[in-house]
C-alpha cells in the first residue's frame, strides 16, 4: 500500500547521469546471431516456426525513410513542414539530378549496418521501420526499395526481426505533415484513388517480401488519427485481404490509429488471423510519466485481453525528464513485459544539442549544424548530411544502460491440476477508489483498493466439477471481508486473516465452485468498508473433492465482461479504457445478453447505470425473450456522466439458468448512450 515516492528521488539521480555522453559506439561484440524463423499468432502470443513463444523488443529507425524534421533540429525551418518540403526546396535550387544526390548522402548516412549491429549489441530483436511511401516507390524522390532491401538483410545478419511501417500513406492518413511526410489534408480519407494506391503499395511489399521469415510483420498504417473509425476498419480488411492473397503466413499489424484501443473491433469478429494490435503511448507530463504504469496500462491491457491477440507498443519514450526520465521509461518497459507486451521505443536517433532533451540511443551534437536549406550550398548541406553518421554523434550511455537490463518477472512453473490467475490476465473493475497495480517489489500487486472494487478473472474450464478457489495476499488487519462472485452472481463471504504485514504474503482458500465446462468469470471485490483490504499477488483454481458452498445469488452484476459475446458486425464498443468500463456506440435497438444462474431464484430490483445527453430514450429489459420492463430513461446530462437508476421492476427468477438482455431505443441519431452495467439485488 505504501506509495512509490521512491521515484521522485530516482528520477532526479538518473536525470543527473543523463548529462553524460560519448561519442563511441558501445562496447562489446556483435552476439552471434541465429537464423530467424518465421513468426506467428498464436493466442495472445507472438511465437516461432517451433511454437516457442518470441517477445519483440526493439526500437524504431525514425527520421531515415521518413525525415521529421524536428529530429533534425529543422521544427522552426522557414518553409519545412514536411520531408517533402525538404526536396522540394532543394530540387528548386539545385535541380533534379543534385537534389537526388543528397537524397542518396542522407539515406546512406543517417542509418547503417553498424546501427543494426549497435542494435544487436544492445539485446534488442526487433526494429520498426517507419516509411514515406514516396522513399522507397516514387522516384521523383529517390524512391528505391533496395534501402528497404538492405536493411532487411542487415537485421537478418545480425538476429533482428524488422517490421516494414506504412508512416506516410499516399495521400496522408492524419494531417501533420511531419509524421506523413507532406502537407496533406488527411485526403486518404476523402479519395478513393489515394486508398487504392495504399492497398496497391502494400501488395508491391507482399510481393517482394512474400515468405522472408526476417520480416516479423507489416504494420500496415501508422497513427490514422483523421480517420473516422469505419473507415479506417475497412481499410484494414482491404489490406488485410490484399496482403493475405501474397503472403497468406505473414503477421500484420494494426494500429488504433490514436483513435482509442477499446475501439477496434475484436479480430475474431472481423475474421482476421495472425494478427497483432498496437497502440503508441507518449506521456504529456512528469506526473503521467511517473503513474501511468500504476494507473492506466491495466486499462489498456483489458482491451488486450479482450481482443484475444498480442498486443505490441510500438511507440513510445519517457526519456525526456519532463516526461519522466530514464525510471519510468524502465517502468514503462518492466510492465511491458508482464502484461507480455511486445514494444519498440521512439527512436533510435534524433539530433539534440540538448541532453536534457535526447529521445534516442544516439545523436548528441554539442553544436549541430544549423543547416540553412534557402542559403547554404550544396556542399554544405551535403557535408551535413553525411555528418549524421552514428560514428560522428555521442551516445546516450543511460538509455543503453536501461536497455540491458535484463527482464525483470518471472513466471510462475505450471502446477498440475491447477489454473494460475495472475494479474497479467486480471481485469480490474475501480468504483470510487483508486485501485491500482504497484510495481516495486519482487512481484507486483494490486493495492488501494476501495468497497466495491473489484479484480476479475475471465477462465476457460476444460473439465468441469468443484474448484478451490484460493489467492495469495497481505494485509494488516483482523476484519477484513472478500466477497466471491461467479459469472456476475454473489457466491459467498470470506473473511481474509491477517497475514501479518502488507509485505508479507500469505494464502487463502476462499471458497469451492461448481463450474462447468466453458468460459466462467472469476471475480473478488472488498466486501466490508473498512479502511485498506488487501494488496493482491493473485490467485488459483484447483481441483477438489470438497463440497461447493451453494451460491448466495443475493446480488447479481451484470457489466461488459460477464456479457454475452456481442453480435458479429455490432456498433456497440466495450470502452475498456474508461474506469469502469462501460459498453458504447449503443445505436437504437442493439441488444446485450446475460446468462444468469440462480440456484435457488428469488425476486430482484433492477438496477441500471448509464449515461446519455438523448432526452427519453427508452429501454427494454427481457427475461429469456419476453419483455419484463420497459420505459425512459432520461438524459444525464453528457455522454460520460452516469447515473444509477432503479427501474422498478420486480424480476423473478426461478432457480436456473435465464438469459436477461437489454435493448436501447431512440430516435436520435447519433447512439442512445452509454451503459455501464446492471445490478440485481434480491428484495427483502
Amino acid at each position: 500500500m505504501k506509495k512509490i515516492l521512491f521515484l521522485t528521488s530516482m528520477a532526479l539521480t538518473l536525470a543527473l547521469v543523463s548529462c553524460r555522453t560519448t561519442t563511441q559506439p558501445i562496447s562489446g561484440v556483435v552476439p552471434k546471431p541465429v537464423a530467424l524463423s518465421p513468426l506467428r499468432v498464436e493466442g495472445n502470443r507472438i511465437v516461432n516456426a517451433a511454437g516457442d513463444e518470441v517477445r519483440l523488443r526493439g526500437v524504431n529507425a525514425g527520421c531515415w525513410l521518413l525525415i521529421e524534421p524536428w529530429m533534425l533540429l529543422m521544427a522552426n525551418h522557414a518553409g519545412v513542414t514536411s520531408e517533402k518540403d525538404i526536396w522540394d526546396i532543394l530540387d528548386g535550387r539545385f535541380g533534379r539530378e543534385k537534389k537526388l544526390e543528397l537524397i542518396r548522402t542522407y539515406r546512406e548516412n543517417f542509418f547503417t549496418e553498424q546501427d543494426v549491429q549497435h542494435i544487436a549489441r544492445l539485446g534488442l530483436n526487433c526494429l520498426r521501420v517507419p516509411i514515406w511511401w514516396r522513399a522507397v516507390s516514387d522516384p521523383e524522390y529517390g524512391g528505391d526499395m533496395t534501402y528497404l532491401d538492405r536493411v532487411i538483410s542487415w537485421c537478418a545478419d545480425n538476429g533482428v526481426y524488422v517490421i516494414v511501417d506504412l508512416h506516410g500513406a499516399p495521400g496522408g492518413q492524419n494531417e501533420q505533415a511531419a509524421i506523413i511526410g507532406e502537407p496533406m489534408a488527411a485526403d486518404l480519407w476523402k479519395q478513393e484513388i489515394f486508398k487504392e494506391q495504399s492497398v496497391a503499395w502494400w501488395e508491391e511489399i507482399a510481393k517482394r517480401y512474400k515468405g522472408n521469415p526476417s520480416i516479423a510483420g507489416f504494420d500496415l498504417l501508422n497513427e490514422a488519427m483523421a480517420a473516422p473509425l469505419d473507415d479506417l476498419i475497412d481499410l484494414y480488411d482491404r489490406m488485410y485481404k490484399a496482403v493475405r492473397a501474397i503472403d497468406p503466413g505473414r503477421v500484420l499489424f494494426i494500429e488504433d490509429g490514436l483513435l482509442g484501443f477499446h475501439k477496434l473491433p475484436r479480430p475474431a469478429d472481423m475474421g482476421w488471423e495472425n494478427v497483432v494490435y498496437s497502440i503508441h503511448y507518449y506521456p504529456q507530463t512528469t506526473e503521467e510519466g511517473i503513474f501511468a504504469p500504476d494507473r492506466d496500462f491495466h486499462r489498456m491491457n483489458r482491451s488486450s485481453i479482450w481482443f484475444g491477440v498480442p498486443t505490441y507498443m510500438g511507440e513510445f519514450n519517457t526519456m525526456q525528464i519532463e516526461r519522466g526520465g530514464a525510471s519510468s521509461f524502465l517502468r514503462f518497459v518492466e510492465v511491458f513485459d508482464y502484461f507480455g507486451w511486445s514494444w519498440s521505443f521512439w527512436s533510435f536517433k534524433k539530433i539534440e544539442d540538448n541532453v536534457n532533451s535526447i529521445w534516442g540511443v544516439t545523436g548528441y551534437v554539442p553544436e549541430a549544424p544549423a543547416i540553412n536549406l534557402h542559403e547554404d550550398s550544396f556542399e554544405s548541406i551535403k557535408n551535413a548530411f553525411a555528418s549524421f553518421r552514428t560514428g560522428n554523434l555521442g551516445g546516450n550511455p543511460l538509455l543503453e544502460t536501461v536497455l540491458r537490463q535484463p527482464v525483470r518477472w518471472k513466471r510462475e512453473p505450471a502446477e498440475p491440476g491447477v489454473i494460475r490467475l495472475g494479474l497479467e490476465t486480471a481485469y480490474l473493475f475501480p468504483e470510487k477508489g483508486d485501485i491500482r497495480y504497484e510495481w516495486g517489489r519482487a512481484a507486483p500487486n494490486i493495492g488501494y483498493w476501495g468497497p466495491g472494487e473489484r479484480v476479475a478473472w475471465p477462465v476457460e474450464i476444460a473439465e468441469g466439477g468443484r474448484y478451490e478457489f484460493g489467492i495469495r495476499f497481505a494485509n494488516n488487519r483482523e476484519d477484513a471481508v472478500a466477497r466471491i462472485w461467479l459469472d456476475g452472481v454473489s457466491a459467498s463471504d470470506a473473511q481474509l486473516p491477517n497475514s501479518g504485514g502488507w509485505e508479507k504474503y500469505a494464502d487463502a482458500s476462499l471458497a469451492v465452485l461448481e463450474l462447468t465446462p466453458g468460459r466462467h468469470v472469476i471475480e473478488i471485490s472488498q466486501a466490508d468498508d473498512g479502511d485498506g483490504f488487501m494488496n493482491l499477488q493473485g490467485g488459483r483454481l484447483k481441483k477438489t473433492d470438497q463440497p461447493a458452498a451453494a451460491l448466495s445469488a443475493d446480488i447479481v452484476l451484470l457489466n461488459p465482461l460477464n456479457a454475452e459475446p456481442l453480435r458479429k458486425g455490432t456498433p456497440l464498443r466495450v470502452e475498456w479504457w474508461n474506469n469502469p468500463p462501460n459498453i458504447g456506440h449503443w445505436e437504437s435497438g442493439e441488444e446485450v445478453a446475460w446468462s444468469l444462474r440462480t440456484p435457488t431464484g428469488g425476486t430482484y430490483r433492477l438496477f441500471v447505470s448509464y449515461s446519455t445527453p438523448t432526452p427519453d430514450t427508452e429501454l427494454v429489459v427481457l427475461l429469456n425473450g419476453k419483455a419484463a420492463w420497459s420505459g425512459s430513461l432520461a438524459s444525464t446530462g453528457a455522454w460520460h456522466e452516469f447515473q444509477e437508476k432503479e427501474l422498478g421492476a420486480a424480476i423473478t427468477l426461478e432457480p436456473g439458468t435465464h438469459r436477461l438482455s437489454l435493448q436501447w431505443i431512440t430516435s436520435v441519431s447519433g447512439g442512445a448512450g452509454n451503459f455501464r452495467g446492471a445490478r440485481l439485488v434480491r428484495a427483502e
